[in-house]
């Protein structure tokens, strides 16, 4: 029998043994169906490969690997990979069949709040099986809540090994070059939106979007997938307090956030969140308690930053930078030096506009509210300070005498390369808001 991919149909065999039953849905890279092994007598999942999936070629390389990357991780949360074959030019992988499903639709179904017991259940889960798969040097690099599956007995798994890989695996390692983007941008760490290279705490990024997402009922990041990609990169996720009734405990809310920090290196693996999620279960049942109040969390939670709504695209020079959201105003920053483009998109994500200035000219727009000095010299930063407007000076491995001068000359703020985007920005509005409230206190 001749199998056509895309109609495969009930009573189609494959190998000879699997018996086409029903389409059951779609995976990354195919259908997957509902089959009887009839030399078994028990029914499975089959996976047949997409030949429209990318290049033929690779894409069946990168089906193959999915399926030897998923059966070498053996875990409870994990899928049972039984077989992997090709019948008449369909590629396929048979696995364990489930019944339940996605995380996504559950989400959907407990709109707005998923209740925070599952929360909690369905999280230690996904870590316990990163525990194991991260021990192997296993990236998954996909873990998003359409990648999670709830059993109807409840039990939760872990589903499309498609981008995984095992770092240092010469078989069943990396396929993607360095440079290219893979994942999904709603769930996407920072070092992979760059393209850059990524690892265990790339996973650890994305289960905390996902986790973010499960307590306050929606993503930390919206709008399009450049801005949502620009947000992941240098926008602090607003504070989850506030989000749900009832409140959130400060400890998870503070893990949350570390789980989301920027920097790989910043984050905790998952042996070390799944550690605190117990304290925090602990925290939940009214067994310890840390003397964090609301007004402790409020204080912190009024110094992160956030973007209140999506961001639009527009153009400063040859720079793409995102718009502030309408019937807000930017804050005006007036750059003297040369400023990193990235720098600049990394402050307009963060509602601050950059533009050049000219030193020589002797007046400022009344837009501009602060002055940001790139490696300037002397004379021109006293320009900038007699201007009337805060000044920040960003410089590169200052001597004592020469941060003194600054101060004394009347900077506001240094800087030190190299330059962290969302402590510039936290600088620039600190120096905002002081130069706001000095008519007032006057």
């Amino acid at each position: 029998m001749t199998l056509v991919f895309d109609n495969l149909k009930e009573g189609d065999v494959l190998a000879g043994r699997f018996v086409i039953e029903r389409l059951i849905g779609e995976g990354g890279m195919g259908f997957v169906y509902q089959a009887l092994q009839h030399n078994l007598g028990r029914r499975v999942a089959i996976k047949a490969f997409d030949p429209t999936y990318g290049g033929l070629s690779q894409g069946k390389e990168r089906f193959i690997r999915e399926a030897r990357v998923a059966s070498t991780l053996k875990h409870p949360n994990a899928v049972e990979i039984y077989d992997l074959g090709a019948d008449d030019g369909v590629a396929w992988l048979a696995m364990e069949l489930l019944e339940g499903g996605s995380l996504r639709g559950a989400m959907d179904h407990a709109a707005p709040f998923f209740p925070m017991p599952e929360v909690l259940r369905v999280v230690t889960a996904v870590l316990e099986l990163l525990v194991q798969a991260h021990a192997i040097e296993l990236v998954h690099r996909d873990i998003k809540p359409e990648n999670i599956f709830v059993e109807l007995s409840g039990r939760v798994r872990v589903l499309d090994f498609g981008i995984a890989f095992i770092n240092d695996d010469p078989n069943l390692g990396r396929m993607t070059q360095e440079g290219i983007v893979v994942g999904t941008p709603d769930y996407i760490a920072p070092e992979q939106a760059q393209g850059l290279p990524v690892g265990p705490r790339s996973d650890i990024y994305a289960l905390g979007v996902m986790f973010y997402e499960l307590l306050a009922g929606h993503a930390p990041f919206v709008g399009s997938h450049v801005s949502v990609l620009s947000q992941h990169l240098y926008v602090t996720p607003p504070p989850l307090s506030g989000h749900r009734e009832g409140g959130i405990p400060a400890d998870l809310e503070s893990l949350v956030m570390q789980m989301l920090s920027k920097r790989a290196d910043d984050r905790p693996s998952a042996a070390e969140v799944l550690h605190a999620l117990s304290g925090v279960e602990g925290t939940l049942a009214g067994e310890r308690h840390r003397g964090r109040d609301d007004e402790m969390l409020k204080g912190r939670a009024a110094r992160m930053i956030s973007v209140a709504a999506p961001l639009h695209p527009t153009v400063i020079g040859d720079v793409d930078l995102p718009n502030i959201p309408a019937g807000e105003r930017a804050i005006g920053v007036g750059v003297v030096g040369d400023l990193d483009p990235e720098i600049a998109v990394g402050l307009a994500s963060n509602g601050l506009r950059a533009e050049a200035l000219d030193p020589d000219d002797s007046s400022l727009a009344d837009h501009i509210d602060a002055v940001l000095a790139c490696n300037t010299s002397l004379a021109v930063i006293q320009q900038m300070v007699g201007r009337g407007r805060p000044v920040l000076v960003i410089v590169t491995d200052p001597d004592p005498d020469t941060l003194a001068l600054y101060l004394r000359l009347g900077v506001r703020e240094i800087v030190r390369q190299p330059v962290r985007v969302a402590d510039l920005t936290r600088k620039l509005r600190r120096a905002h808001a002081r130069a706001q409230r000095k008519p007032a206190e006057s």
